[in-house]
């Protein structure tokens, strides 16, 4: 009877060895594993989450997955992974743990929700002090078509040209009202006279017969241009893609070519008119005249006509524009700082430049918003301000010399009062990627972004065949994202060594130059992971030589081969450049 007892409790033992788990045997509960619920970085912040509650043994394998790409996931493992922020906003985290089970597996379905905040900005170390002459060369000229009266030339040895802003005997009466070398303009708008009001004028007339519809005599061959990949669709998720809309005139612009219209629609999504929006071509002498005639001596005239439709073209195919630009020191009639607008008077004082400054900017925005609401969705306010020749930094233009250092701060304040609330304000410059000129520029830039006036900074970006390198572009990006600035690279221009005799070599070594920068800015950009709001990257031009569409070819330039397509609208080694980057 003993033994029989013995017999049956050594049976019940061995049956509950072998049909019992080890996590059974630890706990008579069984564990689930467990993932926070919610967490908070910033954006290049980095977290980790971890699955707790079980044993790391006990987990089979676990997947990783987030909701968008306000959040990048690094370093999966089974029990835990990194999480990094990207663009201000929240994400969920999802973790699909399956753990062992002496039968079969359990799976289960955790989540956690991660808010991203804002990135505090860092505050850069500004040099107090500018030295002369700088020794890096300048990469600045403009495309065929948009000759400044002044303008830089670059090799890689060379030296910085600069700009002449008056020729001698040409010096305005006003002193400049400058503050102390290094430091940042002090300015206060409630001091600056008001810009007069002035009704809007009526729209000037739009050329009917510019449309999309190709000439069945048309010499172009569009079918490879048009069926390719889109390069705006294909960086929708990273930021916008712009083509400029060279020309001296409307009727050899883009809105006058059905062939441009066709490939500007079907690959860029913002456009900026190179030269047509500019003071030089907009401003109005003889009706200037008129106005300070009648009393109106700070309330200059301007034509619309050069811009309406290229304006309406944006309208109708969806695609935005930068507008460009509103106060510059190149292109800007010399007669518009003189008495009663005429070439040969005395310059105005400060106050009187100060409103037809703001008159002029107040006409411009006022005639864009009353009849093209939404099209202009940001503006190049101030360009090429800044020279770091000179003792302070500032480039010694006509601006300058009657307004002051202020003329900058002044330029986007008139331009925020009277710009919609929704439109992007930015400062333009060249050879952004020059260590003294990059600290320069946020030095000036940073007072008036905290004082809610500007955006970002406009990168123009023209490059060399070999110099700059993309690190030193990268550097400068990085340093304008750190002072919390929006950027853009607005005139792109990747140019090939010899323009006179360019190479099938030269255009092979110019998509792999375009591919490496825009892998770059991929890189650099929020939605890429990095700490950059990169927001559009302008190409200054749609194809090679655009003239020739029109039956013109002036002498080349540096400029003339920098584009995606080719003078017959094919696609070149710089077009396959772009888009390969996305694939890397």
């Amino acid at each position: 009877m003993f033994q029989t007892k013995q017999r049956w409790i050594a049976i019940l033992l061995l049956f509950t060895l072998l049909f019992t788990s080890p996590v059974e045997l630890s706990s008579a509960k069984v564990k689930k594993p467990k993932l926070t619920k919610k967490a908070s970085i910033t954006i290049a912040g980095k977290k980790k989450l971890k699955v707790t509650g079980v044993k790391k043994s006990l987990i089979r394998k676990t997947k990783w997955k987030t909701s968008n790409k306000k959040i990048k996931l690094k370093s999966k493992k089974k029990n835990s992974v990194i999480v990094r922020g990207v663009k201000k906003g929240t994400a969920r985290v999802t973790a699909r743990v399956t753990l062992k089970r002496k039968k079969g597996k359990k799976t289960y379905r955790l989540s956690c929700k991660v808010t991203i905040r804002a990135k505090e900005p860092i505050k850069p170390t500004v040099t107090p002090t500018r030295t002369a002459a700088a020794t890096t060369p300048v990469v600045k000229s403009p495309g065929p078509g948009n000759t400044p009266t002044a303008s830089p030339s670059a090799t890689p040895s060379g030296t910085p040209t600069v700009s002449p802003s008056a020729t001698p005997g040409n010096t305005p009466t006003a002193s400049p009202s400058a503050t102390p070398s290094g430091t940042a303009s002090p300015f206060n708008p409630g001091s600056l006279p008001e810009a007069e009001a002035v009704s809007v004028p009526a729209k000037p007339s739009v050329n009917a017969s510019y449309t999309d519809t190709i000439s069945s005599s048309s010499t172009y061959d569009l079918t490879t241009a048009l069926n390719l990949d889109s390069v705006k669709d294909a960086y929708s998720n990273y930021f916008s893609i712009g083509a400029a809309i060279n020309g001296t005139s409307a009727g050899n612009s883009t809105a006058a070519s059905p062939e441009m219209r066709q490939v500007m629609k079907r690959h860029f999504n913002s456009t900026t008119l190179s030269n047509l929006m500019k003071p030089q071509f907009l401003l109005n002498q003889s009706a200037s005249q008129s106005n300070a005639a009648s009393g109106k001596n700070d309330t200059p005239a301007l034509n619309y006509s050069p811009i309406v439709d290229n304006l309406e073209f944006c309208k109708q195919s969806g695609i935005k524009m930068r507008g460009h630009v509103l106060v510059w020191h190149t292109q800007t009639p010399d007669w518009f700082f003189r008495e009663g607008f005429s070439s040969g008077g005395a310059y105005v004082d400060k106050t009187t430049m100060q409103k037809r400054m703001g008159s002029y900017i107040r006409q411009l925005l006022e005639f864009c918003q009353t009849y093209y609401p939404g099209v202009v969705y940001c503006w190049d306010v101030v360009n090429e301000a800044v020279d770091t020749s000179t003792p302070n930094g500032y480039r010694n233009s006509t601006w300058y010399q009657i307004i002051g250092e202020e003329f900058v701060a002044d330029a986007f304040y008139y331009a925020r009062k009277y710009a919609d609330k929704d439109v992007k304000l930015f400062y333009n410059d060249f050879n952004t990627f020059q260590p003294d000129k990059n600290e320069k520029i946020i030095e000036i830039v940073k007072p008036i972004k905290e004082a809610g006036l500007l955006d970002g900074v406009g990168m123009q970006s023209y490059l060399n065949s070999n110099w700059p390198g993309v690190a030193s572009v990268r550097t400068a990006i990085q340093n304008f994202a750190a002072a919390g600035l929006e950027i853009h690279l607005t005139e792109l221009t990747y140019r090939v060594p010899d323009y006179k005799n360019p190479t099938e070599a030269d255009y092979t070594q110019q998509g792999k130059n375009y591919q490496a920068l825009m892998d770059m800015l991929i890189d650099e950009d929020t939605d890429g992971g990095g700490t950059a709001n990169i927001t559009n990257v302008t190409f200054f031009g749609l194809i090679d030589n655009p003239y020739s569409v029109f039956g013109t070819n002036p002498a080349p330039d540096q400029d003339c081969w920098a584009r995606l397509f080719d003078q017959n609208f094919q696609p070149k080694p710089a077009y396959y450049g772009v888009m390969n980057a996305l694939t890397n």
